[in-house]
């Protein structure tokens, strides 16, 4: 992870939880502008892997789901 991605993360995230692998998801505490989605935004514990994010997490990350999985550990 760069300093840009940790800088930004630190001031505009809010961790939504984590899975099994490590991973932590993170969700916009507030929108850039009105009316768009909040971004969301996956930190991966060691080299960046796509394939290691579950469905479930797959479909938050994309809007496809409103609600976090409720088997994460915040």
């Amino acid at each position: 992870m760069n300093i840009a991605t940790w800088l930004f993360t630190w001031f505009k995230g809010r961790l939504v939880g984590t899975d099994a692998v490590g991973n932590r998801y993170f969700i916009e505490r507030e929108p850039h502008a009105r009316g768009t989605k909040p971004r969301r935004w996956v930190l991966y514990p060691g080299a960046a892997n796509a394939a290691s994010v579950p469905d479930g997490w797959q479909a938050w990350l994309r809007h496809g789901s409103t609600v976090a999985l409720t088997d994460s550990k915040p």
